[in-house]
């Protein structure tokens, strides 16, 4: 009996110490499982997988207004796997819309908050669909935490307002002109005008439901911006539809949200705005943008983000809008909307000579200088004719066509003799200086020979576009005629031939 206790004592022994290294194992792995799963995700922001694409090229910019920053590039393995982590100079804070761009110009946006985001999509190289956003699926794991969940529904809530929206292009682009074109009395009409509707509802309910359950939410900053609280009645003509559309623009939309600095919906909203309200229709119905009107528009959506005192260097809505709209009038040569805007907000105070280097608006203010100069009224800029020694000031006839051309422009070649005709059939006695911006003096001089332009007064520093007197008078466009009294005032700018023989026959008139 003693030695049968004594071995039931050590096996039981034996199993405590089986059980305790059991239990000790166990911990071990469960801590090693915990601190691999922290690993793997550690820094991370976006992984994912791209059916039909291994060992592609994969970039993530962020949006920034009008700018793509780009913060990272990769490829994807031979299972068409990629990762983005955090631990990049670049991913510091990155808060906001990104952009994630394939090969053959097919893209995903992303939300990003600083939570890491699980994708699957499907490469489809295709020029007339987007298959990376139309089939992008988001990945959440049940026990994943809080905020990885929270940023992947942001992610689902944005593609779920992005394929309603397509949807509402099509209706807009496709529905409404069938609506109207189509017999009213067909059985077939009302199915159409159905779909219609039926599209906006369904955005509607999105966007109402974005906003009760996450008001603050990036998703929803997105979708409200372009939702339509109003929806006018397709029998409207679109003049009429515009105005409704752009009476309710700022319902929801709050462009001074300093959000929309980290996407690029200020850009498209601002854009949208400006055709809302700038485009008178012309005697076919289709808008042509009004200069005063441009204008105009821009300084009321800049309105909606003025704060009351303007910190020209302050990286907000404010100074964001001015630059675009600035620069987008500068960029298509609209010239009156430009120094309009400009007059609107840049009001020069005692002390203030418009020469601060650090300040961003400061090419604004060269640029309005420039053309200022040129303006019809204005005395026209100053410069030096190269060949000749003399300056602009120094000629005294009553008027001067002032041209600037190039031996190797098309329009030139046609217009050039045609102005020498029209000037000499005139029967006034008017000055022609003709300043070239060639590069090729052989050239330049060639063609004032063979085409019997020898009479005129001619220059050319042969520098371009680069030369002093192009930039000086805005130049933009070859080629370019002012017609300039003794003063040197400015009297017209004609456009072309026509332009310039209704000038003249002003003149001639007033003589």
């Amino acid at each position: 009996m003693k030695t049968k206790f004594k071995l039931t004592a050590m096996q039981n022994l034996f199993k405590y110490i089986c059980l305790l290294l059991l239990m000790v194992m166990t911990i071990t792995a469960t801590a090693q499982s915990k601190r691999a799963k922290t690993t793997a995700t550690s820094g991370l922001l976006l992984r994912g997988t791209i059916r039909n694409y291994a060992g592609q090229p994969i970039t993530i910019s962020r949006c920034a207004g009008d700018t793509l920053v780009v913060v990272d590039s990769t490829r994807t393995n031979e299972k068409g796997e990629f990762r983005f982590t955090a631990d990049l100079s670049g991913f510091q804070n990155l808060t906001g819309l990104c952009k994630v761009k394939l090969a053959d110009d097919q893209f995903f946006y992303l939300l990003c908050d600083g939570n890491p985001v699980e994708i699957k999509t499907v490469f489809e190289g295709s020029p007339f669909a987007n298959i990376a956003t139309d089939s992008l699926q988001v990945i959440v794991q049940a026990n994943s935490p809080a905020g990885v969940k929270k940023i992947a529904e942001e992610n689902r809530q944005l593609y779920r307002f992005q394929r309603l929206q397509q949807q509402l292009n099509v209706a807009n682009y496709y529905l409404l002109p069938m609506m109207r074109m189509y017999p009213r009395v067909d059985k077939f009409h009302p199915q159409i005008e159905a779909e219609y509707l039926k599209r906006y509802e369904e955005m509607d309910q999105l966007v109402r439901q974005q906003i009760k359950t996450d008001p603050d939410g990036m998703a929803t900053k997105i979708s409200s911006a372009f939702y339509l609280p109003v929806n006018p009645d397709w029998k409207l003509r679109d003049p009429e539809r515009d105005s409704i559309i752009a009476a309710h623009f700022f319902d929801r939309f709050n462009p001074a949200d300093p959000f929309y600095l980290r996407s690029n919906v200020l850009p498209e909203k601002m854009n949208i705005y400006l055709a809302l309200r700038a485009g008178a229709p012309d005697k076919y119905n289709q808008s042509v943008p009004d200069e005063r009107l441009l204008s105009a528009t821009a300084s009321g959506f800049i309105e909606k983000t003025f704060k009351g005192t303007p910190v020209w260097n302050a990286d907000d809505a404010f100074n964001f809008c001015l630059n675009y709209y600035l620069k987008k009038f500068n960029k298509e040569h609209r010239e009156g909307a430009f120094l309009a805007l400009y007059d609107s907000w840049f009001k020069t105070q005692e002390g203030d000579c418009g020469t601060n280097a650090a300040d961003r608006f400061s090419w604004a203010r060269q640029k309005a200088g420039v053309l200022r100069g040129v303006e019809i009224g204005s005395i026209a800029p100053d410069f030096a004719l190269e060949e000749n020694g003399m300056k602009l000031s120094s000629i005294t006839d009553d008027h001067i066509l002032l041209i600037f051309w190039a031996s190797w422009c098309t329009h030139c070649q046609k217009e050039m003799p045609e102005i020498k005709v029209l000037l000499d059939s005139s029967g006034l006695k008017i000055t022609t200086i003709a300043v070239s911006i060639d590069t090729d003096a052989t050239a330049w001089e060639n063609f004032v020979k063979n085409n019997g332009l020898t009479s005129w007064i001619h220059s050319s520093e042969l520098k371009g576009w680069k030369g002093n007197a192009p930039k000086l008078y805005n130049v933009y466009a070859t080629p370019t005629m002012l017609l300039l009294d003794k003063e040197k005032r400015i009297l017209a700018k004609p456009d072309d031939v026509e332009q310039l023989k209704q000038a003249l026959n002003q003149l001639k008139i007033k003589n």
